[in-house]
């Protein structure tokens, strides 16, 4: 069996969940009621950037994802799935042995 290139595996998750991560944060602001701007303010992000991360063109830091948990009043693991993302790894890690 073929070696994963670990690298390469956390390329793909970004790419893969960035999308359903950023639907996330903004259905979280949304009901929080927040406007881009209000949420941009609030985590010290500009509007650009949050609006990358919202649309999934934009992974964020492990910082940012924090900042964003905060402001958006939950946890991290509510906005970014790793349970799912840790059994893929799991997974790709048995096959690389």
């Amino acid at each position: 069996m073929a070696q994963i290139d670990r690298e390469d595996l956390a390329q793909y998750l970004r790419h893969r969940w960035a999308p359903e991560c950023g639907r996330r944060v903004k259905e979280r602001r949304k009901r929080l009621g927040l406007t881009l701007a209000n949420a941009a303010e609030m985590t010290g992000l500009t509007e650009p950037s949050l609006s990358r991360i919202e649309t999934g063109r934009q992974d964020p830091s492990d910082a940012t994802k924090f900042v964003l948990a905060n402001a958006l009043g939950c946890d991290v693991a509510d906005l970014w799935p790793w349970p799912e993302m840790a059994s893929v790894l799991a997974v790709a890690g048995e096959h690389a042995a």
